[in-house]
């Protein structure tokens, strides 16, 4: 698949996990729970940035989030297109890889 056609997965994806939520505004209950929140913040961080143009900030934000959970999807997808954006096409494929690993598992 090509790079371009990943990007475009990448933003299929990250559309839909923005609808996603159980819509009760109520602080995590568990540790999973924390952990997934600390990682959708530090994404939602690390595409701020890169939109600002601060990739370095963006990679730092965007590693954060994938310790906190290694196997959140939209962490993987931005990270991708960050790598995309700093001409690093092996590691973007391999995050564009996981997402789709992650997905379909």
């Amino acid at each position: 698949m090509r790079l371009e056609r990943w990007g475009l997965l990448a933003a299929l994806m990250l559309a839909c996990v923005g609808c996603a939520g159980n819509g009760t505004g109520l602080r995590p209950q568990t540790a999973a729970d924390e952990r997934a929140k600390g990682a959708e913040v530090h994404t939602e961080l690390g595409q701020r940035y890169m939109q600002n143009g601060d990739l370095k900030g963006a990679m730092e934000k965007l590693q954060k989030a994938l310790q906190f959970d290694p196997k959140y999807v939209p962490a993987h997808t931005v990270i991708a297109v960050l790598y995309e954006q700093i001409n690093d096409p092996a590691n973007a494929e391999i995050h564009y890889r996981k997402a789709v690993e992650l997905i379909c598992s």
